[in-house]
């Protein structure tokens, strides 16, 4: 079986130059077509500082560093005052004033509403110099804490500093 095809020169350098300007437009188009949406400009983004990170806190996205700021909450948490649930992980450190007597200060954190688990302790027997002990405690996300004393263990303070 035999196929000839007979066109002219002139014929076969205009369809030539035809597919040759199809193929090129055809190259352009893929190199410099569209460019597809990729969501959102670089300026639209949360942008941190060097050396914090960037998360979400009570559902709203914000740059923080390893600690938070010291919240003073001798106010509301002496005498036992259940605190919580707490919104990060943080730390407690909670000092007395002591007397001439024994007496201690004790923290307290666990997931329920009034906890009941010791997870720090501080004081001593005979207290004749101010101090009453101090504790630290740390406390996680969603869990409540509070800080009581025993003995004749004068007022302390209660300081609260979240992670983040």
């Amino acid at each position: 079986m035999k196929l000839e095809v007979n066109i002219e020169k002139k014929y076969f350098f205009i369809l030539l130059g035809v597919m040759i300007i199809l193929g090129i437009s055809v190259g352009v188009y893929a190199v410099l077509g569209t460019t597809p949406n990729p969501g959102h400009a670089i300026s639209e983004l949360q942008k941190c500082s060097e050396g914090e990170t960037l998360k979400i806190i009570g559902g709203v996205w914000s740059c923080g560093g390893s600690f938070g700021t010291w919240e003073d909450k001798t106010s509301v948490a002496s005498g036992g005052a259940v605190q919580g649930p707490v919104l990060t992980d943080g730390f407690v450190y909670a000092y007395g004033n002591g007397g001439h007597c024994g007496g201690g200060i004790y923290g307290y954190t666990d997931s329920s509403t009034n906890p009941s688990v010791i997870r720090s302790t501080g004081g001593s027997g005979y207290i004749d110099v101010g101090g009453g002990g101090t504790i630290e405690m740390a406390v996680k996300k969603g869990n409540y804490w509070k800080v009581t004393s025993s003995g004749c263990l004068g007022i302390y303070n209660v300081y609260w500093i979240p992670f983040g």
